[in-house]
Order: C-alpha cells, then structure tokens, then sequence
C-alpha cells in the first residue's frame, strides 16, 4: 500500500495486502476524508477476505496493542546487533559551560570516527539557524505577519522565514520595538549545527542536507550519491538522513537535540521522536555508535533506546494514553472551525461545545473528560486564517459527529498537531 488510497479498489481476487512502514504519518492523508492507509487496508481486507502484512522496524503503538489483544499475529524478524547508544545529558554540559549543541563529548566521538577514515550523520531536526531571533533588551521575537509563529532565521540567506507559509524578510539590524542593536539567535537549528562542526573541524568534508539546502530531487539525489561513494566524511541533516534508505551504513551517528520533536503538544510526540531516533540508529552499522544528547535523559523514550529495551518505551507510552484516553482506548476527534475574525471562530465553537457536551450526555453519560476545548489550534493563525478546534476523547465517534456543522473540519485519530 503506498500513498494511494485507490490502489486497493478494483481488484476481483485480492488475497494480500502488505503495508510497508505501517507506523509513517503519511499514511494518514493530507486531504479529506483523512483516511489512515493502514486501517483502509484492514477493511478492505474483510471485504475481500484477504490478509494483511503489518511490517514495520517501530510498530505503532495502536498495532502493538491490538497484537497483544489477539485481534493481529505478532512476528519479530531476526535482527542483527543494534549500535551502541550513548546517552550525554545536556544539563551536565551547560552546567560545564560547554556548547549545548556541539558537546565536548561528542566532538571528542566524531573526532575519533574521522580520524579512523570513517564518515558520520549528526541530526538535529529543525530547519534554520535559529528558531527564533528575540532582543535581548525588550524581549520582542519577531513574528510572521500572517501566521502565529516565530520566524526562523536562515544564516546562508540572512533572512527570516516562515515555515508555514513561506514568508520571507531581510533580517532587521535593529529590533522593530525599541530600536536597539540586541536581536539574537535563540534555539539552535541545523545551520547551526553544520557551521559549528565546519568552524572546529575546517578540514572535514561536509555538507547539509536538508529541505532548504536541497530543495529539488536532483539536489537530494547529488548528495546522497556523494555520501554513498565516500566523497564526504560528514552529512549534517533533519530527519531526512534518518528516513532514507538510499543512506549506507556509517560508523557513527549523533542526534544533537533529541527534544526537539519531544516536547510538542502532541500525544504522538513521544512516538515520533522515538521511531526518528530508532530509524537514525538503523542507520549505523553493527559495532557502531549513535550519541543522543538530551535535557531528558530519565525519559522512556531515551532509556527504551540506551537500553536497547523497545518494551520500555511501549509499556509507558500505552500506560500514558490509557490513563489520559488517547487512542488506541478511546478515539481522538478533532473539530476545526476556521475564519478570518478570531473572535467568530471562539464563539462558534463554544456553541458547538454546548452541543457536543447535551449530546455526550445522551450517548456516553459515564464520560466526564470527553471534551477538551473549546481553544486556538496549536499555530492559530495560518495564512491570514484562524482556526480553532475541540478535541473529543470518546469510545466511538460517529454517535456524537451528528451535531457537528458540516463546514467543520472533522478528523478522527489525527496524525499531527496542526
């Protein structure tokens, strides 16, 4: 199954269906009806009394808890020896006054890897140079004029971007509010980190790999080439590096702040960050070294991976969604209202909260925590458009959708926080 929903329409004898990385995101759809890949499968299985292949290197938890319920067969492939994972816990390091993006041990491991003839993979999964670039004397960030996000600055432009709309603006040499030269860059990103390993290590063959740097296939495919034939010693990237199979094995990867995707709003987040940090250490070769450098070093997610424990991080993550009725217990819906006035967007959808909580009592009268919301969507204003949602935590979701407005985006188990 790929990224077409239609590809399972038309057959007459289907007998199989394989759906391969059943735990990616992209299966869950950009477009309405949202429609999740792996669960479109499942159905159409019944429908044609067929079978399904699940395969994945990092089950969604949803498919773990369905195997241990005996509704899916669990089989685990043999698997070769993990690399080793070393954990740096970044308060230590500040507390040394070292880099926290570049870190003594670090530099030390990849020092030693390339000095060896061997190359190297360093992640840090934000675009940019800075998340942000906020004054130091009045504190002003500098914002997106048509979305409720920071701009991000780009170092090899000097510019600052937007990353949901693409806005783009020279970067002021003043702040904008108290006319002072005390603008800084605040949260490092991947520029960030490819220009402080080629200012210690000038000599390193290095390049970046990222969606700005390259931005058509053809780039992409010019820098994956040259890393598989040995013409750079270091590629420095988002998740990209991660999630390609095109990449060969190295000896030695680091994720330089692994918290970044790991303190979203989300309760998926703690599953993302752990299939991108898993699918990074499948990138390095038995014998190898992965270093994850991060402020939580006690969280389930980090401990599941240096103990090379999967059931560390399954167990806690099933735990947390059980007792806050997340799915795989209960199914997520999430109402969207949008509309170019804040203020209509509230209102409407604290009416259709008053709607939702008479009809919750009709049909699911023991729930006292189904309803989350009314509230600004995580990035409130996109594009010039306000958007507010309710979440709904309910047993089944169609016995309550009835009162909801048809021009209401509604989306069941969502895969992202936007």
């Amino acid at each position: 199954v790929g990224g077409r929903r239609s590809a399972l329409a038309g057959f007459r004898d289907l007998g199989l269906i394989v759906v391969l990385d059943e735990h990616d995101a992209a299966y869950g759809g950009e477009r309405p009806p949202y429609v999740h890949g792996r669960e479109l499968a499942l159905a159409a299985a019944k429908v044609y009394q067929a079978s399904v292949v699940l395969a994945s290197p990092t089950l969604d938890p949803s498919t773990l808890w369905r195997a241990s319920r005996a509704k899916v067969r669990r089989f685990t492939l043999g698997q070769g020896t993990p690399a080793t994972v070393e954990v740096v816990d970044l308060h230590q390091e500040l507390s040394l006054g070292h880099s926290p993006v570049l870190t003594e041990p670090l530099e030390r491991r990849l020092g030693a890897v390339l000095a060896a003839g061997e190359q190297a993979l360093l992640l840090l999964n934000r675009r940019g140079y800075a998340a942000v670039l906020m004054c130091r004397y009045c504190g002003t960030s500098i914002q997106c004029p048509h979305c409720t996000v920071a701009l991000s600055f780009h170092a090899d432009t000097e510019e600052l971007r937007c990353h949901l709309c693409n806005f783009a603006m020279p970067r002021p040499l003043v702040c904008p509010r108290c006319r002072r030269a005390g603008l800084e860059e605040l949260g490092a990103g991947v520029q960030s980190l490819a220009a402080e390993a080629r200012r210690r290590s000038p000599q390193v063959r290095l390049a970046r790999w990222d969606r700005d740097s390259a931005g058509t296939d053809k780039q992409a495919t010019d820098v994956v080439g040259r890393f598989q034939h040995g013409e750079l010693d270091v590629l420095v990237g988002t998740q990209l590096i991660a999630v390609e199979e095109g990449m060969p094995p190295v000896a030695f990867a680091a994720a330089a702040l692994a918290d970044v995707g790991l303190l979203l709003p989300d309760y998926r987040a703690a599953e993302r960050t752990y299939e991108l940090l898993a699918a990074l250490q499948r990138r390095v070769r038995a014998g190898g070294r992965i270093l994850v450098q991060t402020y939580q070093p006690s969280h389930w997610v980090i401990r599941a991976l240096a103990q090379g424990d999967s059931g560390i991080y399954y167990g806690e993550e099933l735990r947390q969604r059980q007792r806050l009725g997340y799915p795989p217990f209960r199914q997520l819906v999430r109402l969207t209202v949008r509309g170019n006035s804040r203020l209509r967007c509230q209102q409407e959808a604290e009416r259709l909260r008053q709607a939702l909580s008479k009809r919750l009592a009709e049909v699911f009268p023991e729930l006292t925590d189904a309803i989350v919301g009314p509230a600004p969507a995580y990035i409130e204003c996109v594009g010039d458009v306000y958007r507010w949602q309710i979440h709904l935590r309910v047993p089944q979701a169609l016995p309550v959708l009835d009162v909801v407005p048809p021009h209401w985006l509604v989306e069941i188990d969502p895969e992202t926080v936007r």
